[in-house]
């Protein structure tokens, strides 16, 4: 049977939110009974093959893959954070100056000496002046700041000083570019927001079966569903309707009950002795 004009048009806005209620209503139903006819439509085999194929076309038309998809989730699983930013823990200016004095580099101790000789006392210097004398390096001039800290060091004591790092992005795995979400300038710094590797981990499990997610369906308040029951009395049935109950494939008591597989409503009765 072809689909009706809303009917096909159920069949393009379903995969946008997998909401029947809210298809059927942006298919043009009424809001009042989208509801039941959204549950209708979805157990009708022409409309569920019309679904799927839709979603095949958007799919391959946005070039998704389950293949895509699941490579993409083990790499953010896999993903080392530490590998985009990290803290580095150095030894401070002086750790391994002589006697533990401030410790200069060679460049900065030359460029201080030159600032020094170029000063010219004025108005604003404290006298007496010593901003014209260059500094004496008494820690020596050897420092490099990518060495360990030295644990009797009196001003770090041990703990020497903490650097933020940020790894150039141009640089790192791709599994790590896969976790990055987006990058932002804050007025502290640089800020990566990073996928949520749970959520990966959750997905790579569901998708292989190893979790079952279970809900619970209630009525009212949280109580049992209400059920309603119908007593057909089956000899004011006409012979059409005996007859459409036999070619049903189910016995009238399991069919009127409920109990079989392809269940009858009352509706489809009435509809069976109608020209």
């Amino acid at each position: 049977m072809a689909l009706t004009a809303k009917q096909r048009r159920f069949v393009i806005e379903y995969p946008i939110d997998s909401n029947g209620t809210q298809a059927a209503i942006r298919a043009g139903y009424s809001e009042a009974t989208a509801g039941q006819i959204g549950f209708q439509l979805l157990q009708r085999t022409d409309i569920l093959e019309g679904i799927a194929k839709r979603e095949e076309e958007l799919a391959a038309a946005a070039g998704v893959t389950v293949e895509g998809i699941l490579r993409d989730w083990q790499l953010i699983k896999d993903a080392d954070p530490s590998e985009l930013i990290w803290i580095e823990i150095r030894c401070c200016r002086h750790c391994y100056g002589a006697g533990h004095e401030y410790e200069w580099n060679e460049w900065e101790w030359r460029k201080a000496c030159e600032a020094a000789a170029a000063h010219r006392c004025g108005s604003k210097c404290e006298q007496p002046c010593e901003r014209g004398n260059p500094p004496f390096p008494a820690g020596g001039l050897g420092f490099t700041p990518h060495r360990p800290p030295v644990q009797g060091c009196p001003n770090c004591k041990g703990d020497g000083e903490q650097f933020t790092k940020i790894a150039d992005m141009r640089n790192v795995s791709p599994a790590a570019r896969r976790l990055i979400a987006g990058v932002k300038q804050t007025k502290d710094g640089i800020e990566i927001k990073m996928r949520d590797q749970t959520d990966a981990v959750k997905n790579l499990a569901q998708f292989r079966g190893m979790m079952v997610t279970r809900g619970e369906i209630s009525g009212p308040g949280g109580g049992a569903i209400p059920v309603a029951s119908a007593t057909v009395n089956l000899s004011e049935l006409t012979d059409a309707q005996l007859l459409f109950i036999a070619t049903r494939g189910g016995s009238v008591g399991g069919i009127i009950e409920g109990n079989s597989q392809d269940t009858l409503s009352l509706k489809q009765l009435e509809a069976s002795s109608s020209p």
